[in-house]
């Protein structure tokens, strides 16, 4: 009887499988349509509001996932999922960014014709400037002459009857171009309010374009993560279901160990950046008031819990100049399942083994001037990721997530407690 329900249990799992299975085929395909479909849309307002609209549906059937029980074949859709909507994130940017760069070149071509239009103005107010003045000179000249030299000097009556028309003629015109002095600088002014307000716009749109651009750059990187995590389950795991479990029953007990270790370990949640940034300038706490309280990946736990590994890879990604926080790795697709575990990026390589296994690897790596990330056990209190900034003696230097930077290592811990070390490639 039970060998006839396991048999039952195996083929309605089965059936279960490979129903997913076809969906996630059917709805890789279908999704690929549905951005193509979006791409060939004539206006490019139509195609960022199709590509949104998408990007809304594939979260929502993303978050439908998170919320099924852990097996190997619902995370493999998930990540499935993770990796179409990713890709749709990329052609989003894509997109913003190209009409960003239109917008540009468009307020590019406004800029110049606006600033010919200034310098023309620019000349004309100068001309009328030289004008007037010659004509402010000479009735100044004409008007300083004695009245009674004018009247005897003249030649004639007539002459003088001429001069003085001719003078208030002058007048006449000297108040139109006085009139005509103001209306070019107020269309200038205008013309130049224009011109900086365009600048100013086009300078904007140049600052969004560069985050545009780092989106993108964002985006690549969790597409990378997110295909070689898919790969590296389907290798670890070699599609079998109970591998699956066994590597998620493992994650659960070293994240539990990481926990044992914040609980011994005592003290609680720290102002923002209050063990400051180390000597070297890169340091970061799971303590910190910024993220402390962040979760990581789908799981519930948060970093200040068991973010030891996820803040000293913060650390070592900073050392090289990333612009990285424990925040920004924890919303990573790099975790196993709905747990905190993490995958470690591509661009660690790890050594394992006791101290005297690792230590040639960890003693190069520092003197090259690598930070090496090590893992701890901490005795009865659990276990504990920090980083190695330097060696001192027969002693090291560590940045440690939970006391702070700049410690020696024998104050906490024994070398020999090593086991792991994660070195940046």
């Amino acid at each position: 009887m039970r060998t006839k329900k396991l048999l039952i249990f195996s083929l309605i799992f089965t059936l279960v499988a490979f129903s997913l299975g076809l969906f996630i085929r059917v709805y890789a395909i279908s999704a690929d349509d549905a951005i193509q479909a979006c791409k060939d849309k004539d206006k490019p307002a139509d195609q960022q509001s199709c590509l949104e609209d998408l990007q809304s549906q594939w979260q929502s059937k993303i978050d439908t996932l998170n919320g099924t029980e852990d097996n190997l074949t619902n995370e493999i859709a998930n990540t499935t999922s993770q990796i179409q909507l990713t890709e749709l994130k990329i052609q989003n940017a894509l997109n913003s960014i190209q009409n960003t760069e239109s917008e540009i070149d468009r307020l590019a071509g406004s800029i110049d014709e606006v600033k010919a239009r200034v310098t023309k103005l620019q000349a004309s107010m100068d001309y009328q400037k030289q004008v007037l003045t010659a004509r402010m000179q000479e009735r100044y000249k004409s008007k300083s002459d004695n009245p009674i030299m004018v009247l005897f000097g003249a030649g004639t009556l007539s002459n003088l009857v001429s001069k003085a028309e001719y003078l208030q003629k002058m007048e006449i015109y000297d108040n139109k171009l006085l009139a005509e002095m103001a209306s070019t600088k107020d269309a200038y002014n205008t013309q130049q309010k224009l011109y900086e307000d365009k600048k100013t716009e086009q300078e904007t749109l140049r600052s969004k374009l560069q985050n545009q651009k780092s989106s993108l750059d964002n985006y690549k990187g969790d597409l990378a993560d997110q295909k070689s995590q898919k790969q590296d389950l389907l290798t670890s795991t070699q599609n079998d279901e109970q591998k699956y479990q066994d590597m998620l029953k493992k994650a659960e007990e070293e994240l539990a160990a990481y926990g044992n270790f914040t609980k011994a370990a005592g003290g609680g949640q720290i102002s923002a950046n209050g063990f400051g940034s180390g000597k070297e300038g890169w340091y970061f706490s799971q303590r910190d008031a910024r993220w402390a309280g962040t979760t990581i990946g789908r799981s519930n736990d948060d970093i200040m819990d068991v973010g030891c590994l996820v803040t000293s890879v913060a650390m070592v990604y900073k050392s090289h100049g990333s612009s990285v926080t424990p925040a920004t790795i924890a919303r990573r697709n790099i975790f196993y399942g709905n747990t905190a575990y993490m995958t470690i990026p591509g661009e660690f390589k790890a050594n394992w083994g006791s101290y005297s296994a690792i230590s040639s690897t960890i003693d190069a790596q520092l003197k090259k001037g690598n930070a090496v990330i090590v893992g701890i056990h901490a005795g009865p209190y659990g276990t504990h990721f920090i980083v190695l900034s330097a060696k001192s003696g027969s002693d090291y230097i560590m940045y440690d997530p939970w006391y702070g930077p700049d410690l020696k290592l024998s104050s906490h811990y024994a070398k020999t407690s090593m086991f792991e070390a994660f070195v940046y490639d």
